[in-house]
């Protein structure tokens, strides 16, 4: 249940008043029952409404304090795994239209366009079930320094926004580090071409753990006018196989027959970065689509650096497979916004929104983790994702009826389907399982029905 869940999360936050956790974890079981709600709708009492105002607005509750519990709960559930998977993106909120709200800056060309970027790190098992939130920073552009391109090459590393891919392997490395040395994972992050840097390989490289990074630049490798993009190219093909291609916008969902090639290469940094680059061997994996049909502008074409082996056809597609993963922190992104609301959030200043979406996000990765744990472990008893007053109450909303004391939860798979359904997923064979969109709908769905099941059914002996 989500109170369960949220003294589970949030109890080993350190706020400088034990009244300030406690009040932390009253406030998170109401927003992660009812995600698209405000605290002003999320409760019925005006104390609790006032109580989870006053936490946000608290000068002494820093960003720092919030997401320390989420950090720590993504660091003890990766224990003891021989590999997790660090998966990292960033993006943007608008508040455009919330004139009242101080300390925002531009987040497109258009500087009246304001708000602030996220940039998160989630933490999966190597099957892609999310384990927890290990890192999120959010930050506001200078409206004075947005939008300088022509000054970009004059500034350091350090003072860039791109820095923030440094510091999340720096960062993440660290916080694993708080383990003992047999019960520390490897840490493998896989980034978008945004993360595409020479410093991040070289921090990769530092701190010992590993990367899958989809490549942007044709860098410069050894060899006369040799470069990494037509090198890997011209390698000889490891194999074939038929792929299903995401539908795209203007495009349907397809089928695609692609070749995949591997080589290992050594980055030569150019002339003027030398004081703080330095040569790095890396391995690339190419994907590329053969003979597309008519109509496909852009054939499918992925040209990925790593640091994991790939030497065969099999090592070569687990490296693609991974990659294929990042798309999590994309439904991680959607949940926070779209299933949380929040850019819907209505603050006086930008500090108290941002400490407000340190509590959403535990809620938006609770809630695409359970999505993953099903579909992955479909088979086990739905009780490793609900409750038994939740299951139960789940059968009574699907089928009119209360099950008995003695009777079985059903699999995960089933009780997905069944939440799915309260969202508006109709369950035919060509539909596959709920979306994350769905599964957020039927959720909250499901905790009014929870509820009103406790209310209603107290004494044990009436469900008989």
């Amino acid at each position: 249940m989500p109170r369960i869940w949220a003294k589970r999360v949030f109890s080993s936050a350190e706020l400088g008043d034990k009244r300030r956790t406690c009040r932390l974890v009253e406030v998170a079981p109401g927003l992660a029952s009812k995600p698209m709600r405000r605290i002003c709708s999320a409760f019925s009492s005006w104390k609790q409404i006032k109580g989870g105002y006053r936490l946000i607005e608290n000068e002494a509750v820093t960003l720092e304090g919030l997401y320390a519990p989420s950090t720590q709960a993504a660091v003890e559930a990766s224990r003891a795994r021989e590999t997790v998977l660090a998966i990292s993106d960033t993006t943007s909120l608008n508040f455009t239209n919330h004139r009242a709200t101080s300390g925002l800056g531009p987040i497109a060309a258009e500087v009246e366009v304001q708000g602030f970027l996220l940039h998160s790190t989630i933490v999966l098992r190597r099957d892609g079930v999310p384990l927890g939130l290990l890192r999120q920073q959010a930050w506001v552009r200078d409206p004075g320094e947005y939008g300088k391109r022509h000054k970009r090459k004059e500034r350091r590393l350090e003072e860039k926004e791109s820095y923030r891919w440094v510091e999340t392997v720096e960062e993440g490395s660290l916080f694993f580090d708080t383990l003992e040395e047999e019960e520390r994972p490897l840490l493998i992050h896989v980034f978008d071409r945004e993360g595409d840097i020479h410093e991040v390989f070289q921090t990769v490289e530092d701190t010992g753990e590993g990367c899958v990074i989809r490549s942007s630049w044709n860098r410069k490798v050894d060899g006369p006018n040799q470069y990494l993009h037509d090198t890997v190219m011209k390698s000889v093909v490891l194999g074939r196989r038929r792929i299903e291609v995401p539908r795209k916008q203007g495009e349907r969902k397809r089928k695609a027959t692609v070749e995949y090639r591997a080589c290992t290469l050594t980055l030569d940094p150019r002339e003027k970065h030398s004081k703080s680059r330095r040569r790095l061997q890396v391995n690339v994996v190419a994907v590329t689509e053969v003979e597309p049909p008519q109509g496909i502008k852009k054939p499918l074409q992925w040209i990925l650096v790593t640091t994991l082996p790939i030497d065969t056809l099999e090592e070569a597609l687990e490296v693609v497979r991974i990659y294929k993963l990042r798309w999590r922190i994309e439904e991680y992104h959607l949940i926070l916004k779209s299933g949380c609301g929040a850019e819907k959030l209505q603050f006086e200043t930008a500090k108290r929104l941002m400490k407000m979406l340190a509590i959403l996000a535990a809620v938006a990765l609770r809630l695409l983790a359970l999505t993953y744990h099903a579909r992955i472990e479909p088979d086990l008893p739905c009780t490793e994702i609900l409750a038994e007053d939740e299951w139960r109450a789940l059968v009574t909303g699907i089928q009119g009826k209360p099950p008995s004391r003695k009777a079985r939860p059903p699999t995960m798979r089933q009780a997905i389907l069944w939440i799915g359904k309260l969202g508006g997923h109709v369950g035919r064979k060509s539909d596959g399982m709920p979306g994350v969109r769905t599964l957020w709908r039927g959720w909250q769905d499901l905790q009014l029905l929870a509820t009103m099941y406790q209310a209603c059914c107290m004494n044990p002996e009436s469900l008989a």
